[in-house]
């Protein structure tokens, strides 16, 4: 079985996060072959000079924000774009590293989006 992790969005910070990484080693441990992705690193890269960056942080950061219309097409451009990311990778399971409760959010999108 091929295990993904992933760190969600949204923590700011320029590092890593690690919970990932040694998620990773604890599967292989066992048997499994897994990989890791920093979709955390790759969202904050590529909303930072989106005209759309504090629609979609505070979207994902407090529950029941809304957004403003105009930005809805472009947090579903970014839940594509993270699910194509996902998917190319052919995990047989997903696991989700949410390192605070501002992850929540954005998990949930992504969950839903990857399973339509």
């Amino acid at each position: 079985m091929h295990i993904l992790f992933c760190s969600i969005p949204f923590i700011d910070t320029p590092e890593p996060i690690m919970a990932p990484a040694v998620l990773k080693g604890i599967a292989e441990s066992v048997g499994h072959t897994a990989s890791t992705l920093d979709i955390n690193q790759h969202f904050i890269k590529i909303i930072n000079d989106s005209e759309y960056r504090q629609d979609v942080v505070d979207f994902v950061m407090f529950e029941g924000q809304k957004m403003r219309p105009e930005a809805v097409p472009y947090f579903v451009s970014l839940l594509e774009y993270f699910t194509d990311m996902i998917m190319q990778k052919k995990p047989d399971m997903i696991g989700m590293s949410l390192l605070t409760t501002n992850s929540q959010v954005f998990a949930r999108w992504l969950a839903v989006h990857i399973k339509s």
